[in-house]
């Protein structure tokens, strides 16, 4: 089975794995702050499956290969996600941030690759009519290095959109 290369994985080089995600809240100053939070970790929940994806400088991985491969990202409860890819899983645990403009996302590899446990990387995402985008950096980037708009622009970078599995 051919891998997907994804910047937290072989898109920089490792195997691209499935993720799934559970949202953890963020520290939020104000009521009107923590509801808008809680309406994003909700909304945020259950899995998303790829359907266009960018990676290794501006590459376009073609819809066929992300079905293929069956590229989704599950967002859990407690601030835990998990992405797949290949029959792969990898762990995360994540945190949102929906007050950053654009929308801040954090998360931190669990497993299974001991090599990347504790890799983070920098996000931002948007969800608009039914769809999910992120734009993710690699494990080995910084807080510095989020994307600050939904382009690739560095080789480890991703940007990748997503919507819910239709049922069939």
């Amino acid at each position: 089975m051919r891998a997907i290369h994804f910047p937290s994985h072989r898109f920089c080089g490792m195997s691209l794995l499935v993720l799934a995600a559970s949202v953890l809240p963020v520290a939020s100053t104000s009521q009107a702050d923590d509801k808008e939070l809680q309406r994003e970790l909700e909304a945020l929940k259950g899995t998303w499956i790829a359907v266009s994806a960018e990676g290794q400088n501006g590459k376009i991985i073609p819809k066929e290969e992300l079905d293929r491969e069956q590229v989704s990202w599950m967002f859990k409860g407690e601030g835990k996600a998990v992405f797949s890819a290949a029959g792969a899983d990898v762990d995360y645990t994540y945190s949102i941030d929906p007050s950053k403009s654009p929308k801040a996302i954090d998360l931190t590899i669990v497993g299974p690759a001991e090599e990347l446990k504790g890799h983070k990387q920098f996000g931002i995402y948007k969800m608009e009519k039914g769809k999910l985008t992120f734009c993710l950096t690699g494990p080995e980037a910084t807080k510095e290095d989020r994307p600050k708009e939904f382009t690739v622009k560095d080789k480890a970078d991703i940007l990748l959109e997503m919507e819910r599995p239709t049922k069939k």
